[in-house]
């Protein structure tokens, strides 16, 4: 399925900085195998490198669902939102989300974020098997995903996934204070036209291109700065 989407990304703090973007995808249904703990067949085929981007937190998360989970498996799936990667061209996907279902309700979001020093970090934000639909919910932030963020804070994750619609808010906060708003939404599509394949392949080429842009007019703008350090995640020190 492809996800016709825009995001929009707004600073709170600081001088006035924001953007709104396409944010064509893809969308995977049902990609994982609890009883045999691993990505199916199908999706796999779909998506050859996905194995490539697998990391051990990722994992975790996914055994965590089984134990959470356990009793109703039979009815939980997992979808899975981003931008593929094929054996021509490796695409870079600041976050991707999947989504744990319970038959037709969101029960939990698992949020996948890659920083541009390749670093990566799993939020798994659930309510022990509770709907999730249009919840706010709070997770830890403890990893360097921009140089004018510190590494710690927290987000707060507001979801609403249907089969025609997906809507993604996620705030960011320091010490209680709003720092930043981004917020995903748009239609689910059973395919793509020519001309939504054009925009997804231009849109894809740009991901990159467009984090250096807004970094860039946000040193301009002069916006406090806070180095990587030797490594992106949080500790006392950061």
């Amino acid at each position: 399925m492809y996800f016709d989407g825009s995001v929009f990304h707004q600073r709170v703090v600081g001088k006035s900085h924001q953007f709104t973007y396409p944010y064509p995808a893809e969308l995977f249904s049902n990609i994982y195998d609890f009883n045999g703990e691993e990505f199916t067949i199908a999706f796999l085929e779909s998506f050859p490198r996905f194995t490539d981007s697998i990391h051990p937190g990722l994992i975790d998360h996914f055994k965590e669902c089984k134990n959470i989970f356990y009793g109703d498996l039979k009815d939980i799936q997992i979808d899975f939102l981003g931008l593929p990667n094929n054996s021509y061209f490796n695409r870079f996907n600041p976050v991707r989300f999947f989504f744990i279902r319970h038959k037709e309700n969101c029960i939990g979001l698992l949020a996948d974020v890659t920083n541009t020093f390749k670093e990566k970090r799993s939020y798994f934000i659930h309510d022990h098997g509770n709907s999730i639909q249009n919840t706010r919910l709070t997770s830890i932030k403890d990893m360097y995903v921009s140089p004018f963020n510190k590494k710690n804070g927290s987000y707060e994750f507001e979801c609403d996934y249907s089969n025609q619609n997906l809507r993604i808010n996620i705030n960011q906060y320091y010490a209680g204070e709003l720092i930043v708003r981004t917020k995903l939404w748009g239609s689910i599509l059973p395919k793509k036209s020519f001309l939504q394949r054009m925009r997804f392949f231009f849109s894809c080429l740009l991901v990159i291109p467009r984090i250096h842009w807004h970094a860039l007019l946000l040193f301009v703008k002069k916006h406090s700065i806070y180095p990587h350090g030797e490594s992106g995640y949080h500790n006392e020190n950061s």
